[in-house]
C-alpha cells in the first residue's frame, strides 16, 4: 500500500536511446540481396546447374551474378550496416579518385594479410599489428579527408614492410595520389557524393534483382508448377507453387 505522507520518488527516466545508425543498404534492399544470395546458392548446386545450363544460365552468367553480389558483400562487410564513418570507398567513385582508392585499399589489405600471417605463431609479442591503417574507416568522406588518409597510409606503407608493396610500388601509389591532387574535376565533386552514392547503391541492387529474376524464370521453365515432384525445387528457387512466375 502506498504511503501518502512519503510518496515514492519518481524513478529516474531511462536516457533517450541513441538512434540506430543507418546502414548503407535499406531493409528492403537487404532483403533483396538475401534472396539473391539464396538463388545464387541454388543455381550453382550440382543438382540444378546442368538443367539451368540448358536455359542459358551458363558459367558466364553465374560469374556476372556473383560479381555483382561480391560488390554488395564487400559493402555489407565493410559497413557492418553501421554508422556512416564505417562505410568504405564509394561505389560511385570514378577516375583518379577510384584509382587512388583501390591503391589505398591495397595497402590496407596487405596490412591485414601480414597481421593474419604473423598471428599464426600464437605469440602476441611478435605479431604485426594493423593499427594505423584506417581499417573499417571511410577513406573518401570528402576530398580533404581522402588526401589526409592517403598521406597517412603511404607513410605507414613506407615505414613498415607489407606484402606486395616494395618501394617501387609505393612510388606508383604516390603517383596516383598526385594525379588525384591534380584532378580538377574531383575538386568539385564532393558536394554530389551523397546523391551519387545513392544512385550507385540503387543501381547495383537493381542489377542483382534483374539477374536473380532471370535465373528464377529459367528455373520456372525447368521445374514447372504443373508437376507435383517439382515442389521442392520451386520452394528452393522461391517460385509460386500453383502458378507460373509472373514478375
Amino acid at each position: 500500500m502506498s504511503d501518502p505522507i512519503n510518496p515514492p520518488a519518481n524513478p529516474t527516466p531511462d536516457p533517450t536511446p541513441a538512434p540506430h545508425p543507418r546502414g548503407y543498404f535499406n531493409k528492403s534492399q537487404l532483403a533483396d540481396i538475401q534472396i539473391a544470395e539464396d538463388i545464387h546458392t541454388a543455381a550453382i548446386a550440382p543438382s540444378h546447374a546442368p538443367a539451368l545450363l540448358e536455359e542459358d544460365i551458363d558459367p558466364a552468367f553465374i560469374t556476372l551474378f556473383d560479381g555483382k553480389l561480391q560488390i554488395v558483400r564487400g559493402q555489407i562487410s565493410a559497413t557492418g550496416q553501421n554508422a556512416e564513418d564505417k562505410i568504405t570507398a564509394s561505389l560511385a567513385a570514378t577516375g583518379a579518385e577510384r584509382t587512388l582508392l583501390l591503391a589505398l585499399q591495397g595497402i590496407q589489405s596487405a596490412a591485414k594479410q601480414r597481421a593474419r600471417f604473423e598471428a599464426m605463431d600464437g605469440d602476441p609479442a611478435t605479431n604485426f599489428q594493423a593499427t594505423g591503417y584506417l581499417i573499417g574507416k571511410r577513406l573518401n568522406a570528402s576530398r580533404p579527408k581522402l588526401l589526409q588518409n592517403a598521406d597517412a597510409l603511404i607513410i605507414k606503407a613506407k615505414t613498415e614492410t607489407l606484402p606486395g608493396h616494395k618501394p617501387a610500388k609505393i612510388v606508383q601509389i604516390e603517383g596516383k595520389l598526385q594525379a588525384y591532387r591534380d584532378d580538377k574535376k574531383s575538386q568539385t565533386d564532393t558536394v554530389e557524393e551523397s546523391s551519387e552514392e545513392r544512385i550507385a547503391r540503387d543501381k547495383i541492387v537493381h542489377e542483382i534483382n534483374s539477374l536473380r529474376i532471370a535465373i528464377q524464370h529459367a528455373a520456372d521453365r525447368v521445374y514447372p508448377y504443373t508437376e507435383e515432384e517439382n515442389r521442392p525445387q520451386r520452394v528452393t528457387f522461391k517460385l509460386p507453387l500453383d502458378r507460373a512466375m509472373a514478375v
